[in-house]
């Protein structure tokens, strides 16, 4: 598949009273032309500070990017200034959609105000490197339209409405969407999905989830997709990348990820899925602290599998089947 993003090598520290946390820890990562990639591991792995790497927002005061690079359609972000990734990419070709949507409104203003105020800079129609505070009255009515257009596409009822609404006057879900509408509303390459069905009830997420699957096919549009929750990756995604602890350990298509995990973390975080069979199960040990985190496989020390390389020597990556690729010393037998 033809790569969209592909992040090499990136380590990215974070400095603390305590010393350098080593959060990402020279991750491989890559994104293909209209797919939806699940970014999945625990709470801590490395997955938001993935991508906001990406985005470019790191905190620049407590964050220490030492190797790696981000290549997005030919360009190393990392190599961008900050300028050219405010102007040209962030909120253009790589759209977010946040976690919690209620938090990324600003309360004071309508619903309509902030939207226009994001496509007065971020419209497909705007020239990036000429944007000014002034707003052309033929652009602001092509926008309008636009957005109208695109809030019937995400299936929100009486759009004219909704713009003349506060953010607290309207429901979970119909933030939710909105947020999904803005991001695909500078028609970007990549949306960075973080969570965004968290705070939604299951009913609601179903719908969302669907939504969203079904605008990035229809739009050709990449999506990454950050998640804990497995049975969200499974609904949504098309390829999944496992982490643990600031290290990528497994990536397959969805299929193959759900039917026969290869790495040892991998097994174990779908068998601790609740069953009826197995009850509530879990993984013995702790998530390491990532100040002095452990040598080679950061897994090992949680590890049934683990013999004397595991803690000497971080694993290479190995294909195990198509697209298929894992981290480990001692992978699981492929299942017959």
């Amino acid at each position: 598949m033809d790569e969209l993003l592909a992040v090499t090598d990136l380590e990215v520290g974070f400095r603390t009273d305590r010393g350098l946390a080593r959060v990402l820890d020279r991750v491989n990562f890559h994104v293909g032309r209209g797919e939806i990639v699940g970014l999945v591991g625990e709470s801590g792995c490395g997955k938001t500070t993935l991508a906001r790497a990406i985005l470019g927002v790191l905190p620049a005061n407590s964050a220490h990017i030492s190797s790696g690079v981000i290549d997005f359609g030919g360009r190393n972000l990392l190599a961008e200034s900050s300028w050219d990734l405010a102007t040209e990419v962030r909120g253009r070709q790589i759209t977010f959609v946040p976690q919690d949507p209620f938090s990324s409104f600003n309360p004071v203003f309508t619903i309509g105000a902030q939207i226009e105020e994001l496509m007065k800079w971020k419209s497909p129609d705007a020239e990036p490197t000429t944007a000014s505070r002034f707003y052309p009255r033929a652009r602001r009515r092509a926008d309008r339209a636009r957005v109208l257009d695109l809030l019937r596409t995400v299936q929100l009822p009486d759009p004219e409405g909704i713009l003349k609404k506060y953010p607290h006057e309207v429901s979970g879900g119909q933030r939710q969407r909105l947020m999904i509408a803005m991001a695909l509303l500078p028609e970007p390459r990549l949306i960075i999905a973080d969570e965004p069905t968290t705070a939604l009830d299951v009913t609601i997420q179903a719908q969302i989830l669907k939504l969203l699957k079904r605008l990035a096919s229809e739009r050709r549009v990449s999506v990454l997709f950050t998640t804990h929750d497995l049975g969200t990756a499974y609904e949504i995604c098309d390829r999944v990348t496992v982490m643990y602890a600031g290290q990528e350990v497994e990536s397959a298509l969805s299929d193959d990820f759900f039917a026969a995990p290869r790495h040892p973390y991998t097994k174990r975080l779908l068998e601790s899925l609740p069953s009826r069979e197995r009850g509530i199960g879990g993984i013995p040990g702790q998530i390491p602290a990532l100040i002095d985190p452990p040598t080679g496989c950061r897994f090992h020390p949680r590890c049934d599998r683990t013999g004397t390389r595991c803690a000497a020597v971080r694993p290479d990556v190995s294909e195990v089947g198509p697209a298929h690729l894992i981290r480990c010393h001692h992978p699981v037998e492929a299942v017959p």
